[in-house]
């Protein structure tokens, strides 16, 4: 009877070690959507430009863009393209007057990227940016003004890809995010969010037969947006990986090979048709210059290109 009170003893410590003890220690909390949404939807303004014209169908010159803090907000290039007045709605609808619009400045834009940065008025809510690259099948929102009719509109889905190579509004881009929620014109600029609301990336363009929401979205990824935004608002430019090459008629067949450039050091040859890069197939230079500049610094790209009838392997590594 005397070892009694050591089996109680024992018996209440495993009780609580399956009690309090199996559970991880860094669980987190997670927020409903509608918590989510309403701590960050009011980050997404609109924008209009002096171009817009809102009976265009891809709504030229208007569409959205997110604030970050201190009066900075991120949108997509080709939202302010050919403007020469850029204009923000708080209330986050772009209308045919001014009443309530507020003049912004574009501090740069990265083309290549189709990202552009302005600075206007500050706001009370900012986005922070995703520390994790996106997985696919994880959650995903956008939050932006479609048809400039529908101010903070949020559509919910999936992402269904990374690292995707697009012909945009701004041309052939790559290392895209693709999500399945719903977007339209004037969308374009406004933030792809993961659960927790944070920025994945900047909503640039649609995949559609029809041209309306049945397709599929791109968002410019925010590890290529963080860093260029981080640039353009220290006032200097975004260094992009130099290749070196030209074709004649955009093909994907080289004509000129720089001595300076990446391709000669790869190994490449004015004549060469390159084939793949990074395991995706390409038909233009175009593609293959957003394939290189939508890399990491470090990274070794592996091409394929014919050179007369026989395909050669070759490496492009990034600065």
């Amino acid at each position: 009877m005397r070892i009694l009170p050591w089996v109680i003893a024992v018996i209440c410590a495993a009780i609580a070690g399956f009690l309090f003890g199996s559970r991880p220690t860094n669980s987190v909390v997670t927020e409903s959507l509608e918590t989510v949404v309403n701590r960050t939807a009011s980050a997404v303004v609109s924008v209009r430009t002096d171009i817009a014209d809102l009976s265009d169908p891809e709504m030229r010159g208007s569409g959205s863009a997110f604030h970050i803090g201190d009066g900075v907000y991120v949108t997509a290039a080709h939202v302010v393209d050919g403007g020469t007045k850029i204009f923000l709605d708080s209330r986050a609808r772009t209308v045919k007057h001014n009443f309530g619009l507020s003049e912004a400045k574009l501090v740069g834009k990265v083309n290549e990227f189709d990202l552009a940065v302005l600075r206007g008025e500050k706001i009370n809510t900012k986005l922070e940016w995703a520390t994790q690259n996106p997985l696919v099948g994880s959650s995903c929102m956008a939050i932006g003004n479609p048809f400039a009719r529908a101010p903070r509109s949020v559509t919910v889905g999936v992402i269904s890809g990374i690292e995707r190579l697009q012909q945009t509004p701004k041309g052939a881009l790559a290392g895209l995010v693709q999500f399945d929620a719903q977007v339209n014109p004037g969308n374009s600029g406004g933030a792809l969010l993961n659960a927790k609301g944070e920025v994945l990336g900047v909503v640039s363009s649609i995949l559609s037969m029809t041209g309306s929401s049945a397709g599929v979205g791109f968002a410019i990824p925010t590890r290529l947006v963080q860093n260029a935004v981080e640039t353009l608002l220290r006032g200097e430019t975004v260094q992009l990986p130099v290749l070196g090459i030209s074709s004649k008629d955009e093909s994907a067949v080289l004509q000129t090979v720089l001595p300076s450039g990446l391709a000669d050091a790869a190994g490449l040859q004015a004549g060469d048709e390159i084939l793949e890069v990074a395991g995706l197939p390409v038909e233009t230079i175009a593609e293959v210059s957003a394939v290189v500049a939508a890399a990491k610094s470090g990274e070794q790209l592996p091409v394929k290109a014919k050179r007369g009838a026989a395909t050669r392997d070759f490496t492009i590594t990034i600065p």
